[in-house]
């Protein structure tokens, strides 16, 4: 169990990492592009806007799988004052959810990211594969998220789960 967990916590630390890079190039390239609109002198590059879309993509789902792995994104506390029974069945109802639609996203994004495989963006060339395994990553990713949040939860002794934030 802890080697599990200690596995989450680097590959959480990869992706915010990831997170952190994207950020920046989503910045610069749209910063660039509005430059380029209003400043004749600076070329107008077609590949700078699906640099954006692929970086917001990516950025999107890796921040998404980190929210899983927070309990930020999913979960929405609407019976704080509930009994321990009633937050320990909202645990499951939340938790099955999560893991139905990130499998879901780890099944079926992996024929998407295939079908990458036979197509190219316009401006960059580059293979659509590398934008469409985005969704299989993050299937993946909350996958194991939700994985650790389990294993930690029977590790507590089927206790009501504490909000509590993972670094």
């Amino acid at each position: 169990m802890v080697t599990f967990t200690r596995f989450c916590r680097f590959y959480a630390n990869i992706l915010k990492y990831i997170v952190a890079i994207l950020v920046p190039v989503l910045i610069i390239t749209v910063a660039y592009q509005i430059i380029a609109r209003h400043v004749s002198f600076i070329p107008r590059f077609l590949w700078t806007e699906e640099i954006c879309r692929f970086a917001l993509n990516w950025l999107v789902m890796l921040g998404s799988a980190l929210a899983v792995r927070n309990n930020d994104h999913f979960d929405i506390d609407l019976l704080a004052k509930a009994k321990p029974r009633t937050k320990e069945i909202r645990f499951w109802v939340v938790n099955i959810i999560i893991l139905i639609a990130a499998l879901f996203f780890a099944v079926y994004g992996w024929g998407f990211a295939a079908s990458g495989l036979r197509r190219r963006s316009l401006a960059a060339g580059l293979s659509m594969v590398w934008v469409y395994s985005s969704f299989a990553v993050f299937g993946v990713s909350s996958l194991v998220f939700q994985l650790e949040k389990i294993l930690q939860h029977f590790a507590k002794g089927n206790a009501p789960p504490q909000e509590q934030e993972f670094s």
